[in-house]
C-alpha cells in the first residue's frame, strides 16, 4: 500500500517506538488493553494461566508481526492473556484512540487493516 509524504507522517506521529529486555512483562491477565504492538525485532509470546495455575503459550510475535490482546483491545476490556518478553525487542505502540483516528483520516488504511 503506498501512502503520500503526508499520511506516512501522519501514521509515524501515532507510535511510539518501546525496547523490552528478555522477560520483560508487556501485558498482565485483568489490564485494560488500550495499545496494539507492531514487532520490528525480538520475540514475544502470548500466554494464558488456567485454573490450576498451568502457562499455555497461544502465540508467538516475532519480526513484523502485531501483538495484543486483540478482543480485549477491541473492546476497551481487561485482558485474559499475559504477554512477555523472551527475546530483547523493538516494538511501536499505537493506541486504540490513535489508531481510530487513522482510520477516520485515512480510509485506505482502515481497509488495509480490517480486510489483510
Amino acid at each position: 500500500m503506498i501512502f503520500s509524504s503526508e499520511e506516512s507522517l501522519l501514521i509515524e506521529s501515532k507510535f511510539e517506538k518501546i525496547q523490552l529486555k528478555k522477560g520483560d512483562i508487556l501485558l498482565r491477565a485483568q489490564e485494560t488493553v488500550y495499545n496494539q504492538y507492531y514487532v520490528q525485532s525480538g520475540c514475544l509470546r502470548t500466554y494464558f494461566i488456567d485454573t490450576i495455575g498451568k502457562e499455555h503459550t497461544l502465540q508467538f510475535a516475532i519480526n513484523d508481526w502485531w501483538i495484543s490482546d486483540f478482543t480485549a483491545f477491541f473492546t476497551t476490556s481487561s485482558s485474559i492473556l499475559n504477554i512477555e518478553c523472551i527475546q530483547d525487542a523493538t516494538l511501536y505502540k499505537i493506541s486504540k484512540k490513535d489508531l481510530d483516528s487513522l482510520f477516520l483520516r485515512i480510509p485506505k488504511l482502515d481497509t488495509f487493516f480490517r480486510k489483510n
